[in-house]
């Protein structure tokens, strides 16, 4: 049996909204040379029941505890078949009318691009791919807009020390070994605002640090990490105090001006 073009991973628990939202998105796709995997951290909400319902030849899960959003990844990695994989967990969806198969003939070892982020007020922008000499700030582009060859994947892992950012320290490695990364001026996904790493913008940021002084040793850039994680903290007391509508209101005159 041919080997599928993409293989696309989706993680979940208790998550069963989000699951369906995203197996919605998958179904629509017109391009079918992929397979799905689901992989699912034992869940209690009835995800495991609806996916023993769910019909479709190119789905394969599996139901079991694991050690996190990242142990979870890895997991899929290892049951990927694909040339390509693509991480587009529960809520996540590719961008209507986003065409997979032009990975078939690609010659990249990472194709990424844009991201619509989607926030609780239904407010939505684009968020552009930054430019890969500055990826050592930090991830340059969603985990939900690049795809990487598989066998890169399979070779490196997603690094378990990390909570915030071992995309970043897989993605990071890759561009230090030279690999070929291939920017797309497209919107790949949709995704909701205010995962973790948003969340706790600091707490990422001195993992990215952390990160850059491991794999680069003579890295002199200290003062932008300690810069920004002030920044970040001072976002998150400022959010804390202000109400949601006005944070909305902020949010939105940041990102108007930016356009």
């Amino acid at each position: 049996m041919q080997s599928p073009v993409v293989s696309i991973i989706t993680i979940t628990f208790n998550n069963l909204s989000g699951l369906k939202k995203t197996l919605q998105s998958v179904s629509k796709m017109s391009f079918e040379d992929f397979e799905h995997i689901i992989i699912d951290g034992r869940s209690s909400d009835g995800t495991t029941d609806y996916l023993k319902t769910y019909d479709a030849h190119q789905i394969h899960w599996q139901s079991e505890k694991d050690q996190g959003i990242y142990d979870a990844m890895n997991k899929g990695i290892q049951k990927a078949n694909g040339l390509w994989c693509i991480f587009m967990n529960a809520g996540d969806c590719f961008q209507d009318q986003f065409d997979l198969s032009f990975l078939k003939d690609l010659s990249a070892d990472v194709v990424y691009g844009n991201s619509e982020i989607i926030y609780a007020d239904g407010f939505k922008r684009i968020m552009k791919a930054g430019p890969l000499e500055q990826l050592w700030q930090g991830m340059s582009f969603t985990h939900q807009a690049v795809f990487v060859k598989t066998e890169l994947l399979k070779d490196n892992p997603f690094e378990l020390s990390y909570k915030y950012c071992a995309d970043f320290d897989q993605l990071f490695k890759l561009y230090l070994t030279k690999k070929n990364f291939q920017v797309m001026d497209q919107v790949v996904c949709s995704i909701e605002a205010g995962g973790i790493s948003d969340s706790e913008r600091h707490l990422a940021t001195k993992e990215v640090w952390e990160i850059n002084k491991k794999l680069n040793p003579d890295f002199a850039e200290d003062q932008f990490f300690k810069s920004k994680i002030r920044k970040g903290k001072y976002t998150l007391f400022v959010k804390s105090i202000l109400p949601a509508k006005t944070r909305s209101w902020i949010l939105k005159k940041k990102y108007q001006a930016d356009q």
